[in-house]
């Protein structure tokens, strides 16, 4: 009886994280690349590649995220039982790690090439505009939701994206 409820469980969780991934990320000034790097004053070689890097870093963004999510569930699940095997949790918490790792290290890399395109002061300018949009909710679709919260200012500078 406790496996049938463990498998429908791990089922359960892994479905959810599943359909997460195919509902594709919140809306963000990304999703709207010609208006925000027009604005930026870019030419249209410049936003086709920025575009397509970016693009591609959401995609590898999002199939990370949710094997990030699947080793939670492992996690929780290996939690519930009688005795867990603290090893087998243990790998699981370094396995995530490591893909939580290579999502920021994946994220660095997208920056230097849209950096690369771009040049330091329009990527600065949009590493601003972007976490402002963040502070606005993008990410959540809520006002004061979205990304960071703290003491820097919106002209204090950009902070890395994620």
């Amino acid at each position: 009886m406790k496996w049938t409820f463990r498998l429908a469980l791990v089922t359960a969780l892994m479905s959810l994280a599943a359909f997460g991934f195919a509902q594709g990320a919140p809306s963000s000034p990304m999703d709207r690349p010609q208006h925000v790097l027009k604005s930026l004053g870019l030419t249209d070689d410049q936003i086709t590649q920025v575009t397509d890097v970016f693009t591609k870093h959401q995609a590898t963004a999002r199939a990370e995220r949710a094997q990030v999510r699947v080793y939670q569930a492992q996690i929780d699940l290996g939690l519930t039982a009688d005795t867990p095997d603290v090893k087998a949790i243990d790998d699981l918490v370094d396995k995530k790690a490591s893909v939580q790792a290579q999502i920021q290290k994946d994220a660095v890399a997208t920056d230097l090439q849209i950096k690369k395109i771009v040049g330091d002061k329009v990527f600065y300018e949009l590493k601003v505009m972007m976490q402002n949009h963040r502070r606005m909710g993008w990410r959540s679709g809520e006002p004061g939701q979205g990304g960071p919260q703290g003491d820097q200012g919106p002209n204090d500078g950009p902070r890395p994206m994620r």
